[in-house]
């Protein structure tokens, strides 16, 4: 893939399809969800009908479907989404348009992040646009420390993982080097962090008719949104 076709401030390496954020396919198949299907769980009712966007292959979806969710996954990349055990719709985050609406609209993987603002404010009215007026859109953000100790290497199952080249750039925006060492090759992702301050945020759910109804277990990096109606 070129870099002219990657997101802005986004790229990735590595062997086989790489997607437009450059994340890599090869790689995300290896990768675990974490706690993240526990967290959208414990924030949803049983048996809730999701939209996950930006699911890549499909980790998060396929474990929320084994915990007994409904779950639709979006993604940009056809190649990620022929891993995915869910129905599927091939779209960018913007540009989705389904008459269908879910009790709940997840946006992991700190996505939110990967976005300069006008993009933001576009995925934030996609959520709105896909939630039904009693349902909730859950939010995971970057942690702001999450550069702070860098660089680092660390040992993730199999894999060194490596984050190193952080460079603080001048418009709220950080940018990092991420990498995955296997015995079988490196993926590389550089990627772009665009701050996201909680006044900031506040404007930009309101401008999308949301708004802030808390955080999940108290924890600042997982926002909960709801309907304004």
């Amino acid at each position: 893939m070129s870099a002219t076709e990657f997101r802005e401030g986004q790229c990735g390496s590595g062997q086989g399809n790489i997607a437009p954020d450059g994340s890599a396919v090869e790689l995300y198949l290896r990768l675990s969800p974490g706690r993240v299907p526990a967290i959208v769980d414990k924030a949803l009712l049983p048996h809730s009908s999701i939209l996950d966007l930006g699911c890549g292959t499909g980790a998060v979806a396929s474990e929320l479907r084994r915990l007994g969710h409904d779950v639709t996954a979006v993604d940009e990349c056809a190649e990620m989404l022929e891993h995915v055990r869910a129905p599927t719709v091939l779209s960018r985050i913007e540009d989705l348009r389904l008459p269908d609406r879910f009790d709940a609209v997840i946006l992991t993987s700190h996505l939110l992040n990967l976005v300069p603002p006008p993009m933001r404010r576009k995925y934030l009215r996609t959520c709105r646009d896909h939630v039904r007026d009693e349902g909730k859109v859950l939010l995971e953000l970057h942690d702001p420390n999450g550069f702070a100790d860098a660089p680092l290497e660390c040992s993730c199952g199999s894999a060194t993982f490596r984050i190193d080249e952080v460079v603080r750039l001048g418009d709220n925006a950080t940018r990092a080097n991420l990498s995955w060492s296997f015995d079988e090759g490196t993926w590389i992702q550089q990627i772009t962090v665009w701050d996201v301050e909680p006044e900031a945020l506040n404007r930009e759910l309101a401008g999308a008719s949301l708004r802030r109804a808390g955080t999940v277990d108290g924890d600042p990096c997982w926002v909960i949104a709801v309907p304004v109606v």
